[in-house]
């Protein structure tokens, strides 16, 4: 029973990260003008001088952007 609760919890593990995966390559794609425009959809502030990475980290939720 516990080993079947563990490749249950395991199984979640693995979908959330392959999630995460195809996330990460759609922001990879898109240029800092898509980007700029999902950060405002999302309702994220970015700064206008902000890089495509600075606010792919804060689509992502990395650090304080």
């Amino acid at each position: 029973e516990v080993d079947a609760q563990i490749k249950a919890e395991n199984a979640e593990i693995e979908q959330e990260v392959a999630e995460q995966d195809e996330a990460t390559d759609e922001l990879d794609g898109l240029s800092v003008d898509e980007l700029r425009e999902l950060a405002e959809q999302r309702g994220i502030a970015v700064h206008h001088r902000a890089g495509a990475d600075k606010i792919r980290a804060a689509l992502r939720g990395d650090g304080d952007e």
